[in-house]
């Protein structure tokens, strides 16, 4: 015969899982502060030695820097135009706006000139419109290129499909107070389209093709020139694991979003390498279009 359970056990048995619950909270709310403290020190490593870089370099560079100035007049006016549509801008003082315009106009343009001199300098290719296709034995014909992009993508879907329906995620508030600050001012579907596609195209410049470049030339020559390709594998989970940094404050539990997107780094961190910036651009911009739709049935409201 069963105990009866009197409400004093009830009530000890549904504070321990409180204090469990507690204390689980709190070591995932200590490790991704610890992430991001991390992940900023590191920003600001890589900032200063990427500009320390270029002025050593420009002369070597400044050709390259036209390029760099066309994709960031292009995609900082995009985020301008992005930015006045957006609710909770209206919240922020446009100085401040103009500052975050103003630096990743900056971050694109140093990225695109210093990540194509390197891709250059190690023959891969790295952006393919403006004519650079590195070295014609590792380049994909079109044909090749659709198919690794194609799988990627839908590695990625299937793989962020799989997890979030393991774990049942919910959107952080940090997140939920950007997108709806108010029940009348909800952002709409097709601008939340934009900022997400445009979000890809300046993280595949900065990540992929810049600092991936940058960390795999200056790799290449720590681990040796008979280990070059191990020096760039490096750089890519590097800058995979520094991309998922990145994106912590987006979910809750926040370790989920982690666990998604540092594999998806290292798939198109590769696909860079075979197919260049273009490519990873576009499977990118495709994922984040999708998983917009996605996520009303895969992210818990």
């Amino acid at each position: 015969m069963q105990p009866k359970r009197t409400p004093a056990s009830s009530d000890s048995s549904d504070n321990s899982q409180l204090i469990i619950l507690f204390t689980h909270k709190l070591f995932w709310g200590c490790i991704m502060q610890s992430i991001r403290l991390v992940y900023s020190v590191i920003v600001l490593v890589l900032s200063l030695a990427f500009l320390i870089d270029c002025l050593v370099k420009r002369r070597k560079i400044a050709p390259l820097a036209k390029y760099g100035l066309i994709c960031a007049a292009v995609l900082t006016g995009m985020q301008a135009l992005m930015l006045l549509m957006l609710p909770v801008t209206k919240t922020i003082q446009q100085s401040i706006l103009v500052g975050v315009l103003i630096v990743n106009f900056v971050q694109i343009t140093l990225s695109v000139a210093l990540g194509v001199y390197y891709s250059q300098k190690m023959r891969l290719p790295s952006m393919v419109t403006f004519g650079f296709v590195g070295s014609p034995r590792r380049s994909l014909d079109l044909k090749k290129k659709i198919g690794l992009c194609a799988a990627v993508l839908a590695g990625g879907l299937i793989y962020s499909t799989v997890l979030f329906l393991a774990t049942e995620p919910t959107m952080s508030q940090q997140l939920s107070n950007m997108l709806q600050p108010g029940a009348s001012s909800e952002i709409s579907t097709p601008l939340l389209i934009c900022v997400v596609v445009v979000a890809a195209l300046v993280e595949e410049l900065m990540y992929r093709l810049g600092i991936q470049n940058f960390l795999g030339h200056h790799l290449k020559d720590l681990f040796g020139s008979h280990n070059a390709q191990m020096g760039y594998n490096t750089a890519i989970v590097l800058t995979a694991a520094l991309w998922a940094a990145a994106h912590t404050g987006i979910l809750e539990p926040d370790w989920v979003k982690l666990v998604q997107i540092f594999p998806l780094g290292l798939a198109l961190g590769y696909l860079y390498r075979r197919a260049g910036a273009e490519a990873c651009m576009t499977t990118h911009a495709a994922f984040n279009f999708i998983m917009v739709f996605l996520g009303d049935y895969l992210i818990v409201q």
